[in-house]
């Protein structure tokens, strides 16, 4: 602060130069420092003051130089007064400066035009003090100290003209008061060398005034062209700093931020100070980043909204997020990088969070129980869920479109146009009226061919189609079963055949779709072999060739199963050893796959199989196990139940102890076997037997060895019967047989066979006593159409009755009594045939049995053809004499052979002789029937003793 003293002085640095400006009618005063108006006239101003103080020293020096050259040709005190008067001069134009360039921050018009006025009063009168030096210091007659005065102010005017080609009139004024006088002087000399010297200045002068206003307007030009480009910055500027957008210039040179507007420093949190001069990588939250794009710019490219992360520069660190923009431009003549920043933080929170909530929306939809697809108008998929994919395999990639859907879902052509197509258009139809869609419960093929049954829901969402897709395969599966379930119920519960039960349970099985072919096999009766039971999707030539499938380890996935009695899965029919000797029927078949599972009663016993096929190699999941037990045991509920109705109906037609048919069973078939008969005019024959004795037995040993004597007989019946005939015992120790397309003569070998076989065998009590059987048998025949089964019984319970009454053990035709009245014969002609197994190898021996045989049947002829006693008698006595003659020549065998019973033997041939002796005298006295003695010949000549007590003797032949 300047201060004024008690004389009203000013005292400080600028005091006098502030009392002489207010001397002199300046009338400025010192202010605070403002911004200047940049016009023309200020700019003239500033660059003629600005070179001033050069200008000064330089008229200084020349002043100096010229004195002293001109002091011995010039008078000293001309020299002098002249120095004072332009040192003078001089000190005024540089007290003119010092008091410029204190107030010069001026911004006023008037002073500017002041300052200017005052530079060109001083400019002229020192060009007029120079013009005194042309000719007061220029000596007469001495050329070449004139010439150099000349030369001194031509120099002088050429640097004035540069310096004061900013003014005009400042130019002119200074140029012409300095050298139009010494012009004057050198042509008043007069001599040739002024004069020229006068004209060479003359056309210099000219030169200098015309450069100086060339100058000058170059000058106004450039003025102008610089006054536009800082019209240009300060647009530039204020356009920036009102810009909402961030903006910054760094310096290519060292890197730093040289421009900032109020919207970049309030992104990155800072202040004016702060930021003008930081380099910005220091507040990139990755350099490197920043480091890419000067390179890139570098390399002459652009870069535009590049996501940056901007850390703030406070203490805390935090971060911004901008879309940022890089071009290379020049600042202040320099160059420089422009950088746009577009703060996105707010967005790109919002996006964050966005994100957080479509991920937790994602989350929510991807742990969705139900599968979920999005798609445009357009039929354009936009979104999956995992579940979705979880549910059929499919990708989004796999279903780019609702068409690609439908094509992949619903593969048969005809379901997808008439039944998916037509519930698309109902759901079209419910969007345009504002109704709710209607769902669609479908099967869906999977990605890996499976099938899934669906509950599809439809909503709109704006423009968009929601669908839900509800898994109920699970519920359709146990719907499907039930339903399979109930219907094999009611199927045994209505009395269906097995077959059928188990031909249903495939079907059902197989109805579960994913390419399945099923079959169960059932275990024989022998236990040993499987028979099919049901394969109706299996070729003919595959089923056959598998029914009887023996069973054993590694024999195929069936015959495995029911040895192992667990499941087998073979997962490649033609590369798994289970099937090496059937892989070529399997391949004929198509079959590449075999799971079997075991059917088991409840009670854990073996019942037989079930096998589930493919045409393709494949391992079972979890739902498949799940499946191929579930169809085992409902096929064990189907087969247990067949063989409990099958055993409670065996039950009430067997007889418990023996097994045979019981009395009413029997009289059943029969009844069918006798109506079957008579409808095809076939042959029938019928048994009545009873066990010889058994009351004793039972008396004796107990009913325990009694039930095992029946036993035995009713085994040995089945071993020597045919199965096609009907045996059942009608209580006690009393049986019948039915025996189909049988005549008499065929019953009558069948019942002594049955005879003989029950006769030979060995039987024995639990404490080890043998016990000897024999069978009673009445045979009759049907030969009558009108006949009925009761006729028939009683005819051959009669029969029975008489060979009980005729000694036992011994097989009695029925009589009957022809239509025509007559005599009782026997029903059909019956005789004795002889068979190999007889033989005993000895040519004699068995000539004589044959020939026995034969005299037998003649006996039998002789009573049937009606012949008289005298002449049956004859035959009988032939008979006799060929049995003893017989048995002489066994007993002399015997003799030869040495066969160590032959005593005993011989004693059997004695009483058979006896027997037959008296058995004659009885018929000759009439005290014996025909039918005692056809006992005798046919029972105990020929099936005990020939047939049986002759047999000891063979080994020995």
């Amino acid at each position: 602060m300047n201060e004024q003293n008690g004389n009203g002085q000013m005292n400080g640095p600028g005091g006098w130069l502030d009392f002489l400006m207010v001397r002199f009618g300046l009338g400025l005063q010192p202010r605070p420092v403002i911004q200047q108006i940049d016009t023309l006239l200020s700019e003239q101003v500033r660059l003629l003051y600005a070179n001033l103080p050069v200008s000064l020293v330089i008229s200084a020096l020349l002043a100096v130089i010229l004195v002293c050259v001109q002091y011995s040709v010039i008078a000293p005190d001309r020299l002098f007064a002249w120095s004072a008067v332009f040192a003078a001069f001089l000190l005024g134009r540089a007290i003119l400066y010092a008091a410029w360039n204190r107030y010069a921050c001026s911004a006023n018009q008037a002073d500017t035009h002041r300052w200017l006025r005052w530079f060109r009063i001083g400019a002229i009168a020192t060009g007029i003090v120079w013009g005194i030096a042309g000719v007061l210091l220029a000596p007469s007659g001495d050329p070449g100290h004139k010439v150099y005065v000349s030369f001194v102010l031509a120099g002088l005017c050429a640097g004035a003209a540069t310096t004061l080609a900013t003014d005009s009139i400042s130019a002119v004024g200074f140029l012409l008061s300095v050298l139009l006088p010494n012009v004057v002087f050198l042509v008043t000399e007069a001599d040739t060398v002024s004069l020229g010297m006068s004209a060479m200045i003359m056309l210099f002068l000219f030169f200098l005034l015309a450069s100086a206003r060339q100058m000058g307007i170059q000058l106004q030009e450039n003025f102008h062209l610089r006054l536009k480009a800082k019209e240009n910055e300060s647009w530039l500027r204020q356009m920036l700093e009102s810009s909402p957008i961030a903006t910054r210039i760094v310096d290519v040179a060292d890197n730093q931020v040289v421009f900032a507007n109020n919207s970049y420093i309030a992104l990155i949190d800072s202040s004016p100070e702060e930021i003008i001069g930081i380099v910005p990588s220091q507040y990139y939250a990755h350099p490197e980043a920043y480091a890419d794009v000067m390179e890139q710019l570098r390399q002459g490219g652009q870069v535009i909204n590049k996501l940056i992360e901007l850390h703030l520069l406070g203490e805390e660190v935090r971060s911004k997020w901008a879309l940022a923009s890089y071009f290379p431009v020049e600042f202040r003549d320099k160059p420089a990088t422009l950088g746009w920043f577009y703060d996105i933080t707010d967005r790109k929170v919002m996006e964050e969070a966005l994100r957080d909530n479509q991920a937790q929306l994602q989350a929510i939809l991807d742990s969705s129980p139900v599968g979920i697809g999005w798609s445009d108008l357009d039929g354009k998929v936009e979104y999956i869920n995992e579940k979705f994919t979880e549910l059929f395999g499919y990708t989004l990639e796999d279903i780019p479109t609702i068409q690609d859907w439908y094509r992949l879902a619903y593969p048969n052509e005809t379901f997808r146009n008439e039944v998916v197509g037509e519930w698309a258009r109902k759901v079209a139809i419910a969007r345009d009226v504002g109704a709710k869609p209607p769902a669609l419960e479908v099967p869906v093929v999977c990605k890996n061919g499976s099938v899934r049954h669906i509950i599809i829901s439809v909503s709109w969402v704006g423009s968009h189609r929601l669908v839900n897709f509800s898994d109920i395969s699970d519920r359709w599966l146990a719907d499907q079963r039930d339903r399979a379930r109930n219907a094999t119920l009611e199927m045994i519960a209505t009395g269906s055949t097995l077959q059928q039960i188990l031909n249903a349970i495939v079907r059902s099985v197989e109805a579960e779709g994913d390419g399945m072919i099923c079959s169960i096999l059932l275990l024989d009766r022998d236990g040993r072999h499987l028979r099919v039971g049901a394969a109706p999707s299996l070729p003919a030539f595959y089923n056959q060739a598998v029914d009887g499938l023996e069973i054993g380890g590694g024999i195929g996935s069936c015959g495995t199963a029911a040895f192992t009695m667990r499941r087998v899965v073979v997962a490649d029919i033609q590369s798994h050893p289970y099937w090496a000797n059937f892989k070529a029927i399997a391949a004929r078949a198509e079959l590449a796959s075999c799971w079997s599972e075991p059917i088991l009663s409840s009670k854990g016993r073996l019942l037989g199989t079930f096998a589930i096929y493919h045409r393709q190699p494949r391992l079972p999941d979890d739902a498949a196990l799940e499946l191929i037990g579930y169809a085992a045991n409902l096929a064990s509920i189907a087969i247990e139940h067949y063989q409990a109705s099958e055993e409670l109906e065996r039950q009430a037609h067997t007889d418990f102890l023996t097994e045979l048919n019981n009395r009413r069973y029997f009289m059943e078939l029969a009844e069918t076997e006798l109506a079957r008969a008579l409808r095809y005019r076939k042959a029938l024959s019928l048994f009545m037997f009873d066990i010889d004795h058994f009351k004793a037995v039972n008396d004796t040993h107990g009913h325990k060895s009694g039930d095992m004597v029946l036993q035995k007989l009713a085994e040995t019946m089945r071993q020597t019967l045919r199965d096609v005939d009907i045996v059942g015992r009608l209580g006690g120790e009393e049986f019948a047989a039915i025996l189909p397309e049988t005549n008499a003569d065929e019953a009558w070998e069948a019942a002594e066979r049955l005879r003989l076989a029950v006769a030979g065998t060995e039987m024995q009590t639990e404490a080890g006593v043998p016990l000897h059987i024999t069978l009673s048998i009445g045979v009759a025949t049907l030969l009558d159409e009108s006949i009925n089964l009761e006729t028939l019984l009683k005819q051959a319970d009669e029969a029975l009755y008489v060979a009980k009454n005729s000694g036992r053990n011994q097989v009695r035709m029925a009589a009957v009594t022809p239509r025509g009245g007559g005599e009782n014969v026997l029903a059909d002609f019956v005789k004795l045939s002889w068979h190999t197994v007889y033989e005993c190898g000895h040519p004699l021996i068995d000539d004589q049995h044959r020939a026995l045989f034969r005299q037998v049947n003649d006996f039998l002829a002789s009573i049937l053809a009606g012949c008289p006693s005298d002449q049956v008698l004859k035959v009988i006595e032939s008979v006799i004499d060929d049995i003893v003659q017989h048995f002489q020549c066994e007993e002399a065998i015997f003799a030869e052979i040495g066969f160590p019973g032959a005593l005993e033997h011989s004693v059997i041939h004695r009483k058979l002789v006896e027997r037959a002796i008296e058995l004659t005298n009885g018929f000759r006295t009439d005290s014996i029937t025909v039918g005692e003695l056809f006992q005798y010949l046919a029972h105990d000549l020929i099936a005990k003793h020939m047939l049986k007590e002759d047999r000891e003797f063979f080994p020995y032949l």
